[in-house]
């Protein structure tokens, strides 16, 4: 299972490797174009209260607190959190705690949530079974007709694929069409990765959600580690994130994208 020290050392470069370059900042507004639809269904930010897993550098719990909401964002990583804790001002409604979102229990919280969030495939890196519970657990902190918003990686990313074959490596191509574990370098760091299809994270949560939104984060613009390429390709990369908005309709993409979106609301 994962430990603290897993993402520890990709705390100091995460920011610098994917929030501020161009192909983090086009996927995360795809992301959060897909919020702002969602968060209108919630109620008045000043009396609702959002969960943040696997919060990283406190990017999204910032801009979250900036949307005017209460954010608890947790995170396994000790390194991650000082980082986040450091990047947000007094004045951010945001508490920090850390939290393994592989062992995570109703007694860790004092209230219910209107929303949970996690993104950019931070679930990825827990098996099935610990999934399963993460759902079980949700069902119990969330608020009566409360949202679970999450960003996952799919198994068929149609640009790794393409990318890996260009360069022979068939392996890599298809690494991700699994359900056994994945070791992704992360920053410098081997972490264990499953992928998980759209429908696969609704026949687990069938019962207690309902689907809400399923769409693509990417289909078009490039996986991260392709920034080297992009780097001086302003133009091109700007096009590619105005294809994705084009192609916000067909949902199905969304098992073809380097990650997708899907906003459940529990029954």
């Amino acid at each position: 299972m994962l430990t603290t020290n897993d993402f520890d050392a990709a705390a100091t470069i995460y920011d610098t490797t994917f929030t501020h370059t161009q192909i983090g900042k086009l996927q995360r507004n795809r992301v959060y174009y897909y919020l702002k639809k969602s968060l209108k269904n919630i109620g008045n930010p000043s009396h609702s209260k959002i969960l943040e897993v696997n919060c990283g550098t406190g990017e999204d719990a910032i801009w979250f607190s900036k949307q005017g909401y209460d954010v608890l964002a947790t995170d396994i990583s000790l390194k991650m959190l000082e980082k986040a804790t450091a990047k947000a001002k007094p004045s951010y409604a945001v508490t920090f705690k850390q939290v393994d979102v592989a062992h995570i229990d109703e007694s860790l919280f004092e209230h219910q949530f209107d929303m949970i969030f996690s993104n950019f495939g931070g679930l990825n890196c827990i098996d099935t079974k610990s999934l399963k519970h993460f759902f079980h657990t949700t069902d119990l902190i969330l608020k009566e007709n409360g949202t679970l918003a999450l960003v996952l990686m799919p198994k068929k990313c149609l640009w790794e694929r393409c990318y890996f074959s260009s360069k022979g490596d068939l392996k890599k191509a298809f690494r991700r069409n699994t359900s056994a574990s994945v070791s992704a370098h992360v920053d410098g760091t081997i972490v264990p990765t499953w992928y998980y299809d759209p429908k696969q994270i609704i026949e687990m949560t069938k019962g207690k959600y309902t689907v809400e939104m399923v769409k693509p984060i990417g289909f078009m613009i490039p996986p991260s580690y392709l920034e080297p390429f992009f780097r001086n390709k302003g133009r091109i990369l700007s096009f590619l994130g105005w294809l994705d908005q084009k192609l916000t309709y067909f949902s199905w993409l969304s098992s073809y994208a380097d990650h997708f979106i899907i906003i459940l609301k529990k029954k």
